[in-house]
C-alpha cells in the first residue's frame, strides 16, 4: 500500500513545507481531492490563512506545486540538447532519449515519482492541464522538433493530434512506472528503469511513425 501522507511538525513550517504536503496529498486524493485547510492542518498550520498567505489561494498552490521542477527539468534537457548538436546531425531516437531523461531521472526518488503523477493528472484536468503541456516547456519542444521527421507521412492538419496523444500517452507511461514503484506489492512486475525506458522510446517511436 502507499503510505499515508505524515504530519508534519510546527516547527520550521513555512512555504516549502505548505508545497511539499500540497504534493503529498493532491497525490494520495487527487488534485480536485483536498482543500486548502486539509493541506494548512497537514502542513502543520492552524488555519487556511497559511497558504492564502504564501500563495494566494488553493488554485494557485496547485499551480506552484506543478511547477515547482519546471526551471531544474529544462535546464537539465537543454543541457543534453546541447550537448547532441553540438556534436552533428541528431537522430529522433537520440533526442527523445534526451528530452525523456529529466523526467526518467525523478523515478529514483520518491518526490520524482510523486511529481510524475501530478503532471499526468494536471494533462488531463480542465484548469490545470497547461502546466502539462509541451507547448509550455521549450526544452521539450526543442527535443520534440528533432522528431518532426517521423511525422513527415501525417497529414499536416493531423500531426498536433498526433503529437499530442503520443506526449499523454508517455506521460501516463511515466506516471504510471512511479505508481508501480511506490506500491507495494505492485500489481504485476516492474521493469527496471533502462528497460523501460528503452520500451518507452520504443512505443513513442512507433506511434509517431504508424
Amino acid at each position: 500500500m502507499t503510505r499515508d501522507v505524515e504530519q508534519f511538525p510546527i516547527a520550521g513550517h513555512g512555504r516549502q513545507r505548505l508545497l511539499e504536503t500540497a504534493a503529498e496529498l493532491l497525490d494520495r486524493d487527487g488534485i480536485d481531492g483536498c482543500s486548502a485547510r486539509a493541506i494548512a492542518t497537514a502542513a502543520g498550520h492552524r488555519n487556511v490563512a497559511a497558504v492564502n498567505y504564501h500563495f494566494g489561494n488553493r488554485e494557485q498552490l496547485v499551480r506552484a506545486v506543478l511547477t515547482s521542477r519546471s526551471a531544474t527539468l529544462d535546464a537539465q534537457r537543454h543541457v543534453l540538447l546541447d550537448d547532441l548538436e553540438a556534436n552533428g546531425d541528431v537522430t529522433p531516437r537520440d533526442a527523445l532519449a534526451a528530452t525523456l531523461a529529466p523526467l526518467v531521472a525523478l523515478l529514483d526518488e520518491p518526490a520524482g515519482r510523486r511529481h510524475l503523477r501530478l503532471i499526468n493528472q494536471a494533462a488531463n484536468h480542465p484548469a490545470y492541464f497547461a502546466h502539462a503541456s509541451i507547448r509550455s516547456v521549450a526544452g521539450a519542444a526543442r527535443g520534440a522538433a528533432h522528431l518532426a521527421p517521423l511525422l513527415h507521412h501525417v497529414p499536416p492538419a493531423t500531426r498536433p493530434q498526433r503529437a499530442q496523444h503520443v506526449f499523454g500517452m508517455t506521460l501516463y507511461a511515466l506516471a504510471e512506472q512511479a505508481r508501480l514503484l511506490d506500491t507495494d506489492p505492485p500489481p504485476r512486475p516492474v521493469l527496471d528503469t533502462a528497460t523501460f525506458t528503452t520500451d518507452l522510446i520504443d512505443i513513442v517511436i512507433g506511434a509517431l511513425s504508424a
